[in-house]
């Protein structure tokens, strides 16, 4: 796990309008999770943080920016652990990310 950084993840949803907010992460995919768990707790926004939103993350230590597609954040979670210590990641954070946004039913 690297060091944790003072992040700002937002995304910009259908009428045009930036939601963002300000977490500490050790990782680019914790930031994206903390970030959405934090989004989606404000009564605000309702269900405007859509599967195919693009999160922007901003790490303010490091001076770096990323943009990640909601639906690549799923995809990471849902794929295999390289390390035990990214399989002990990807549990927190998959249990943080679902409990908040279940799967969608298929079929």
């Amino acid at each position: 796990m690297g060091q944790p950084h003072q992040c700002e993840v937002s995304f910009t949803d259908a009428s045009g309008v930036r939601h963002s907010v300000q977490i500490t992460a050790e990782s680019l995919y914790e930031a994206a999770v903390l970030g959405v768990n934090a989004l989606r707790s404000n009564e605000f926004l309702g269900d405007a943080l859509a599967p195919a939103a693009i999160l922007d993350i901003e790490v303010y230590q490091t001076l770096t920016y990323h943009t990640l597609q909601m639906t690549k954040l799923q995809n990471w979670l849902e794929s295999s652990a390289r390390t035990p210590a990214e399989h002990a990641q990807k549990k927190r954070l998959r249990e943080l990310f679902f409990f908040t946004h279940p799967p969608a039913a298929k079929g």
